[in-house]
């Protein structure tokens, strides 16, 4: 009835020509992005915004990349400790929200080209080495054939059978060095990272279609499980029929980023029961930077070369041999800190509901994760002479902190409380933006529906319910009939509200 009640004072205020001031909020009523604090990550700073500049990209698309990529670099190589009892894994998540064309694609591009090139500097060799597997391969083969012939003479003649020869053994296939994956099933993955101990990133154009994914091969719904613990770095063991052993992980680690556009965000990550998945990403979500020709060049080679440092730190072991992360601990101070930081985050938890509530839970482990990155980041750019961390700096969880404080919460309270809006507001706001943009006097339903092609209302009651929403903004006004009273009018024609224009 509230509806109806604001369609009829709409229409005796048209016919007065008495037009009140619009709610403009109904078109645009996001928080504003807060700008990120590049300071915090010093002598990265220049390649970050010379990089933002030759891809026409914010640079929140770079840095969220650059912090993804380097989490999977690091990777188990180090964990960060907190105090006994609480380690945390480098893996970090990062979904960089944005319309089409606004620049997340060349953001992270830039960023992967730098690992595609480690890669296959990485890969020197392999085909090499493949051929010697082959060889080797075969003459097992042939070398068990002989052996099992001894076997048949030995049980024929009662006679003790010899052991297998080791080179009748056929020897492991060799593995190509990856730090990228791009569209994997949960099985390859699986196999992936049983052979690359120090974990991978996951990188995809279209974040979408990796959430679509879930359900495409386990009608049951078993990849969402799978990712979730994919983000603690946990082992993680697969016990398949098809397996003759069972396939061990020693440490499920997946870093991710990738692009999603803000209706599939809330279409994909935010409607439904909360598990967890959505508040383990960290959501960039940047204005568009108007396109410009830059004044700025990066140095790739200083970058690539900070990366290829991070890289070659090299995993301890534990006492069987089997790679095994190195623990850095927080210094003193910087455990003080956290334990202070935890208390106000809690306080907020308070306050806060739904899908927020559990991204703040999950705070505390990504300050820490952000605090061992930030403290290796700063080390790989330094002489090569330095020697590395032995513990995280008070000065590093304060920036992590900081970065949390002042860009990630905000950038979440964005992205939760403003891509999540009820349906009908984020119609509504669809189809003003189209009046803003098409300029008419007034709007036909049904030409709306047949012609202007939006997304989410290709039908009359979505159209209808978006309008009454923006006549209760007073943004339209519900046609009066041409005699200029309401009865015969059509209910299909509203009149704009001219005050929008200004």
């Amino acid at each position: 009835m509230r509806g109806e009640n604001a369609i009829r004072a709409a229409i005796e205020r048209a016919s007065d020509h008495i037009w009140p001031e619009p709610d403009m909020t109904v078109i645009d009523n996001r928080r504003k992005p807060p700008k990120f604090p590049l300071e915090i990550l010093g002598e990265w700073k220049p390649w970050i915004e010379a990089t933002a500049q030759s891809k026409s990209a914010p640079v929140d698309y770079v840095v969220s990349s650059l912090l993804s990529l380097l989490s999977s670099v690091i990777g188990n190589s180090r964990r960060v400790c907190a105090w006994d009892g609480w380690v945390e894994p480098g893996v970090l998540w990062m979904a960089n929200i944005g319309i089409p064309s606004s620049g997340k694609s060349p953001g992270i591009d830039a960023v992967l080209e730098l690992a595609r090139e480690i890669e296959g500097s990485m890969a020197e060799g392999f085909t090499d080495q493949l051929r010697n597997w082959e060889t080797e391969k075969a003459a097992a083969k042939e070398n068990r054939t002989i052996w099992e012939d001894e076997i048949k003479t030995a049980v024929k003649n009662d006679m003790l059978a010899p052991c297998i020869p080791e080179k009748a053994i056929e020897p492991e296939k060799p593995v190509l060095p990856r730090i990228i994956v791009t569209d994997a099933t949960i099985e390859s993955l699986v196999r992936l990272l049983s052979q690359h101990p120090r974990g991978l990133l996951l990188s995809r154009d279209e974040l979408a279609g990796w959430l679509e994914s879930f359900n495409r091969y386990n009608s049951g719904g078993g990849d969402r499980p799978f990712w979730i613990e994919a983000y603690g770095g946990r082992p993680y063991v697969v016990d398949r029929q098809k397996n003759e052993e069972p396939v061990r992980v020693p440490f499920l680690s997946i870093s991710i980023v990738g692009g999603i556009q803000p209706d599939k965000l809330v279409k994909l990550l935010m409607e439904g029961d909360d598990d967890g998945l959505a508040s383990r990403i960290l959501m960039v979500w940047p204005d568009p930077v108007p396109p410009r020709r830059p004044t700025l060049s990066p140095d790739n080679y200083k970058a690539s070369s900070a990366i290829r440092r991070l890289h070659n730190l090299t995993m301890g072991s534990d006492d069987e041999g089997n790679p095994n992360p190195i623990i850095v601990r927080l210094e003193a101070t910087a455990a003080n800190m956290l334990d202070e930081w935890r208390k106000e985050n809690a306080e907020c938890q308070s306050w806060a509901s739904g899908l927020y509530l559990s991204h703040l839970g999950k705070m505390p482990g990504v300050v820490l994760r952000l605090s061992l990155i930030l403290e290796f980041m700063e080390w790989s750019l330094l002489p090569e002479r330095s020697s590395e961390p032995e513990f995280v700096s008070a000065k590093s969880f304060a920036s992590a902190a900081d970065l949390v404080e002042e860009y990630f919460l905000p950038m979440a309270e964005r992205a939760y409380g403003d891509a999540a809006l009820p349906k009908v507001e984020r119609h509504a706001a669809t189809l003003a933006k189209q009046i803003l943009k098409r300029r008419p006097e007034k709007i036909n339903t049904r030409e709306i529906q047949r012609d202007w092609k939006l997304p989410g209302l290709g039908n009359a009651q979505a159209i209808h319910a978006a309008c009454e929403h923006l006549v209760e903004a007073s943004c339209i006004v519900a046609a009066p009939s041409r005699e200029g009273g309401t009865s015969g009018r059509s209910k299909s024609d509203f009149l704009i509200n001219p005050k929008i224009w200004g």
